[in-house]
């Protein structure tokens, strides 16, 4: 299998991200972006985004 096919958890990575953001969708407005806000930064933070994750975290959100 190629990195792309490779499986895990029976999951590509493409269809992990889509099915934790459609759990993230289950939420009320507010709780859906909170929800979202965080797998996004936790997964650019594990590909070592995390200088600008930093910036994103210390800005003023719309939402509580």
């Amino acid at each position: 299998m190629s990195g792309t096919e490779e499986r895990s958890g029976g999951f590509t990575p493409q269809e992990w991200f889509a099915y934790e953001m459609s759990k993230c969708a289950k939420y009320d407005r507010e709780g859906a972006h909170y929800e979202a806000d965080n797998l996004m930064c936790g997964l650019l933070r594990r590909l070592g985004y995390g200088d600008g994750i930093d910036v994103f975290e210390e800005m003023d959100k719309w939402y509580a």
